[in-house]
């Protein structure tokens, strides 16, 4: 009796951490190629919400350094996310979810409203251009 009492007090508490870590926030990061093009879509979320999207592109065959140095999406001084904006101040993500879109320097954004499962929808099926990354954003603006 003891011992299935203490299994169930084992499983109640894996589920109390997973659901915890579940309300909690953090940050995603994927990358793919796409015709001459190295596409980097960064996220940040709390839950099953998107707080930020930020998605950089660079010509296929920079460095690893060279991307690590770009300063359109990167991490501060204290590991906190920031965006370039427009004057080329870095800030951090606006409190509204909002998606900042940089085609080379130029940069587009508005606010949206995205859930984890809408990420499918981005790249499947498979995107054709990187415009079409944009398009497909489109449909979580608010």
């Amino acid at each position: 009796m003891a011992l299935v009492l203490g299994a169930l007090v084992f499983v109640l508490a894996l589920g109390i951490i997973g659901w915890l870590q579940s309300r909690g926030g953090g940050t995603g990061l994927q990358g793919f190629n796409l015709g001459d093009q190295r596409v980097y879509i960064f996220n940040g979320y709390r839950a099953d919400e998107v707080t930020w999207v930020g998605v950089v592109n660079f010509p296929r065959g920079r460095t690893a350094r060279q991307e690590r140095n770009d300063t359109r999406v990167s991490l501060g001084p204290r590991g906190e996310d920031l965006i370039r904006r427009p004057d080329g101040t870095l800030l951090p993500p606006a409190s509204e979810p909002r998606l900042y879109f940089f085609d080379g320097d130029e940069l587009t954004t508005f606010p949206i409203e995205m859930h984890e499962g809408d990420w499918l929808c981005i790249r499947k099926p498979e995107v054709g251009s990187y415009g079409e990354i944009l398009e497909r954003f489109r449909r979580f603006e608010k």
